[in-house]
C-alpha cells in the first residue's frame, strides 16, 4: 500500500478533454488521488486530468495523468464532494513532478 501525501498548496484538477475544473487535490499516493469538488463526480468515470498550481508569479508545468473514480461522498451539508480515484496512466516524470508540486 502506498503512503498518502497531504497537499499543502492549492492544486487544481482540470479535465483535459473539456477544460472544466473538476476540483482541488486533497491528497495523493503513487496509486491514487483524492479531490474535493463542488459537484459530484460519477463513480467508474475515466478522466484525463491536468493538475496545476499557480505559484503567484508564473504558472508551473502541469502534471498530466489518467484516473478512474472509485468512490464519491458528499459532505454533511452537501456543499462539497470528495472523490477517490485510482491512477491508471501516469509517466514516471509526471509522478516525480506531482511529488515536487505538492512539496
Amino acid at each position: 500500500k502506498h503512503e498518502r501525501v497531504e497537499v499543502s498548496r492549492p492544486i487544481t484538477a482540470t479535465d483535459r478533454q473539456t477544460g472544466n475544473v473538476i476540483g482541488q487535490l486533497v491528497n495523493f499516493s503513487d496509486s491514487g488521488i483524492m479531490l474535493m469538488s463542488s459537484n459530484p463526480v460519477a463513480v467508474d468515470c475515466v478522466l484525463q486530468l491536468s493538475l496545476s498550481v499557480d505559484s503567484g508569479t508564473a504558472q508551473e508545468e502541469p502534471v498530466h495523468l489518467g484516473v478512474e473514480s472509485l468512490w464519491s461522498h458528499a459532505s454533511d451539508d452537501n456543499s462539497c464532494h470528495w472523490t477517490g480515484f485510482i491512477i491508471i496512466d501516469i509517466s514516471e516524470q509526471a509522478l516525480e513532478r506531482l511529488h515536487t508540486l505538492t512539496g
